[in-house]
């Protein structure tokens, strides 16, 4: 038995024979062509995109799948109907005099290596639309416009090296219910095909093509990220008893969906969700979560070639708005910048973590900023909206992102269109500054929302991407939850509410300790609430260590966390 590990995308546990498909991408000679043949290469970049459009527009119908997943599907019309690319492929057939394949390939080819030298996720997931719209350009030239899948038993595990969109849906169509990759994100558009369409995903599986054979026995937990080949009867038995023990636990945990998460002392903590995608909402309106506390907008910015109108951004913000029926949203104003980088955005900084990022973005491009905040004010009339600025410094900031807000009021009052009058607008906690200076901010800001991530990363100095210095990013260090508490103090001094909304408020070990030093209001992982709130059930908070801003360092924290293992 061979073990790998990767990365759990689409939950279920699966057994199957494995299907290795190695890379075919279509390689193309580069071809000159006469001046003469410039129209007729022409013609048949026409001719390709219409039938590449038309292709895709079946795929969508034929699988009555919703809005957001044709959001996907959509993205991939946009790429061939940009402009850019025609005037590209123009300018290789005229000034180039290549083939139309070798304009195709090459165009792809270079969009797809400037977006896969990103670090950010979401730009490599554009690495892999440029790749797949690409080489379905190729196989539309070629005759050869299907994935083949009639190889592959429905019981089967396909075995590559990444996988697209409409892979996705090929396997789908095919009946497969698990497939792995050695490449892949969380956040990718296959991802979310995977994850609604009940496919078990394994992604960033290190080696698995050089280490997988066809025919290999494969056991696949797509929760845990754990990959097993020709595994014993042991594990077998063990994962059997794991699937039955999971279907209890599931079962003992919806019944929390409609309980407080109320402590043993009769303490009671506001549980929020984060939201990074519209189409998590039907699992949050499930799980039954008090409101949103954070909605990430930057998902309508990196997954699209356009910028999102602002009637794009209303009717997204209206619906959550609306199906939440009345429930707090926080939506957070676009956070683009450090390693979130749109494509329209100028040439990346030399250090983006310090550089133009989150609303000091938003304020240098004011037109972006108040498409954003008109569809915001307008979407307010359908629900219960709040709106946080990222990357807050100072009162400085705050005020001049309001003085944004307030002339938008305006625009929209002069053009008699209906908008929120009674929004609150706050700041986001994540730069020492801000925490440093939380006295002023409070008393213009509606609340605080603290981003432990960024907050830690600016307090010890160290960037969160670097696998090297992972060990020295620790959010409990004492001086940030030093900055933590001062917020708090100052949030509560100045009458607003103060929640955390960091990875930190989503990881059960530091849960007890946030809620001993007084903090009230968490925004958790959506797959995580149930566990959270478990876990609050069952603390009795008087009982806990005693540990409080008095007596905050280094040793009383490791005492405490060491105490609640």
């Amino acid at each position: 038995m061979i073990k790998l590990c990767g990365v759990g995308i689409s939950g279920g546990v699966c057994t199957g024979k494995a299907k290795v498909i190695y890379p075919k991408q279509k390689s193309v000679i580069k071809k000159s062509i006469s001046p003469e043949a410039i129209n007729g290469e022409w013609d048949r970049f026409v001719s390709t995109v219409d039938n590449l459009i038309a292709d895709t527009n079946k795929i969508v119908d034929d699988l009555n799948i919703d809005e957001n997943d044709k959001a996907i599907f959509s993205a991939h019309i946009m790429i061939v109907q940009d402009p850019e690319l025609h005037n590209k492929i123009k300018k290789c057939l005229n000034d180039e005099l290549i083939s139309l394949e070798s304009a195709i390939y090459e165009h792809f080819s270079y969009m797809a290596k400037y977006f896969r030298d990103f670090d950010d996720e979401m730009f490599q997931q554009r690495a892999t639309d440029y790749e797949d719209v690409g080489q379905r350009m190729l196989s539309h030239l070629s005759g050869d416009v299907n994935l083949d899948v009639k190889s592959i038993e429905p019981d089967a595990i396909p075995i590559l090296s990444s996988i697209t969109p409409s892979q996705v849906i090929a396997f789908f169509n095919a009946g497969v219910k698990c497939f792995c990759t050695q490449h892949g994100s969380i956040t990718s558009h296959s991802a979310i095909l995977a994850k609604s369409m009940g496919i078990c995903y394994i992604a960033k599986l290190q080696d698995l093509l050089k280490t997988v054979k066809d025919g290999d026995l494969l056991l696949v937990d797509g929760k845990t990220g754990g990959f097993y080949i020709e595994p014993d009867s042991q594990t077998l038995t063990d994962y059997r008893r794991i699937v039955e023990a999971d279907s209890i636990r599931q079962s003992e945990l919806a019944n929390l969906i409609n309980k407080e998460a109320r402590t043993l002392d009769d303490v009671v903590i506001s549980l929020s969700v984060n939201m990074e995608l519209p189409e998590e909402l039907d699992y949050i309106k499930e799980i039954n979560a008090d409101s949103i506390g954070l909605f990430r907008t930057e998902f309508l910015y990196l997954e699209s070639d356009k910028l999102p109108s602002e009637e794009d951004q209303y009717k997204i913000y209206s619906k959550v708005l609306r199906e939440l029926q009345g429930n707090q949203v926080t939506i957070r104003t676009m956070d683009l910048g450090g390693d979130k980088f749109a494509g329209f955005q100028q040439e990346a900084e030399e250090n983006p973590y310090l550089g133009c990022r989150g609303v000091r973005f938003s304020l240098q491009n004011p037109g972006l900023f108040k498409t954003q905040i008109k569809a915001l004010l307008r979407a307010g009339v359908h629900g219960t909206l709040r709106v946080m600025f990222p990357m807050i410094n100072d009162l400085s900031d705050y005020k001049r992102a309001m003085k944004i807000v307030n002339d938008c009021k305006l625009e929209l009052s002069n053009g008699n269109i209906p908008y929120a009058e009674s929004i609150e607008f706050g700041a986001m906690i994540e730069v020492p500054s801000a925490a440093l200076t939380a006295d002023e901010l409070g008393s213009q800001c509606d609340f605080f929302s603290i981003g432990t991530n960024d907050l830690t990363q600016y307090t010890v100095a160290v960037d969160r991407n670097n696998e090297d210095i992972a060990h020295l990013f620790v959010s409990h260090h004492p001086a940030v939850l030093k900055l933590m508490l001062l917020t708090l103090e100052n949030g509560q001094s100045n009458d607003i509410s103060v929640s955390i909304c960091g990875e930190m408020a989503s990881e059960l070990k530091y849960i007890p300790l946030l809620l001993k030093l007084g903090f009230r209001e968490l925004s958790v992982n959506p797959r995580m609430l149930s566990e959270v709130k478990e876990l609050i059930r069952s603390l009795n908070l008087s009982e806990l260590y005693n540990i409080s801003s008095s007596n905050l360092t280094q040793n009383s924290i490791e005492t405490f966390l060491k105490s609640m293992e």
